[in-house]
């Protein structure tokens, strides 16, 4: 039981960079700043009206460092009736793979939604506020080249309404509040 003043300083040096780490991963967990903060800009986001019809969004996935790692399109056709919505995502990925994922969306008032989809573990949250839409959740996310086929990571998408026909759409992907990596969508309304 005896500990030289060397081996303090080891573990103090260690423990430091434990508490450290533990520290940031808290703070960029908990660090998301509200959608609030929007509830005057414009135009207004409205879910159903934006997303009504045909919309077309292109897209990149980056790494935690910004190298990208694929490239997209997505068709999307939106119908809403009462407080339902339904999109279908088809997916052209620069790979060559096709995927479609739908959506089911639920507006619980004026700027609260839920959603479920294929991949999303329970259900996905969304908070609206002027030009903002704050949507997160769980998602089951598929590996490819990995030992493991997927592991669930939190999705916090923010998309912001930037004219009557343009949405920008920013999401990182984390887990344990980790930042793995990013996605990025332009998407555009069809024009009838």
């Amino acid at each position: 039981g005896f500990i030289t003043l060397k081996m303090l300083g080891k573990f103090k040096t260690i423990a430091g960079k434990v508490a450290i780490f533990w520290l940031l991963a808290l703070v960029s967990s908990c660090g998301t700043k509200s959608v609030l903060l929007y509830e005057n800009e414009k135009p207004e986001l409205n879910l159903e009206k934006f997303f009504s019809g045909n919309t077309v969004g292109w897209g990149v996935v980056q790494d935690r460092s910004g190298e990208i790692l694929k490239r997209f399109k997505v068709d999307i056709k939106g119908s809403f009736s009462a407080n339902e919505g339904k999109l279908v995502e088809d997916f052209e990925w620069s790979d060559g793979k096709r995927e479609t994922r739908i959506w089911y969306l639920k507006k619980e008032n004026d700027l609260t939604w839920t959603g479920e989809a294929e991949n999303v573990i329970g259900v996905a949250f969304g908070q609206l506020s002027g030009n903002t839409l704050k949507w997160q959740y769980l998602y089951n996310l598929e590996l490819e080249n990995s030992l493991v086929q997927s592991i669930s990571v939190n999705f916090e998408d923010w998309m912001y309404l930037l004219d009557e026909n343009i949405l920008l759409n920013q999401a990182t992907f984390s887990k344990y509040g980790i930042r793995l990596g990013s996605v990025t969508i332009t998407f555009t309304k069809s024009l009838p």
